[in-house]
C-alpha cells in the first residue's frame, strides 16, 4: 500500500518485516481525520490542527500519548495520539504552541509527566 513504516513500531524494535502482516498505512476515519493501521493515532498534521482549533488534550501517565477530546460532532470525539509521529517541524510548532499557550489541556490543565517530542534535545538525550 504505501513505504510508511509507523515510528512506534520502530520504537517498540517490531519494524522487521517478520512482525508486520500487512504495510501500515493512514486510515480515512472520516469526519476530517486520519489515524495510523499499527497503533491508532491520529495523524500528526490532524492532532496539530484539532490543537490549533483548541480542542482539548488530555494528558496520561505515559510521556508520549495524548487523549484528543474534540467537542465538534464532524469530529467524532478524535482518539489518541502518539507523539512518537510528530516530524521535527511539528514537533517544534507543538513545543510552540505549548509555550504560547495555546494548548488547551485537560484536566490537570498539563502534563502528569514530562513528555517525549521526538527530535528535541531533550529526546536525544534519553
Amino acid at each position: 500500500m504505501s513505504d510508511y513504516v509507523c515510528p512506534r513500531r520502530v520504537a517498540e524494535g517490531r519494524d522487521n518485516p517478520v512482525f508486520r502482516q500487512t504495510e501500515d498505512h493512514w486510515r480515512d476515519e472520516g469526519g476530517n481525520l486520519r489515524t495510523c493501521s499499527y497503533d491508532g493515532s491520529l495523524h500528526p498534521d490532524d492532532f496539530l490542527r484539532l490543537v490549533r482549533e483548541h480542542t482539548e488534550v488530555g494528558p496520561t501517565d505515559k510521556s508520549y500519548k495524548f487523549y484528543v477530546h474534540a467537542a465538534d460532532e464532524h469530529v467524532r470525539g478524535a482518539g489518541k495520539f502518539y507523539t512518537h509521529h510528530l516530524s521535527k517541524e511539528q514537533g517544534d510548532e507543538f513545543i510552540t504552541l505549548w509555550e504560547e499557550g495555546k494548548v488547551l489541556w485537560g484536566y490537570p490543565g498539563r502534563p502528569y509527566v514530562r513528555l517525549f517530542i521526538p527530535h528535541t534535545a531533550e529526546a536525544d538525550d534519553s
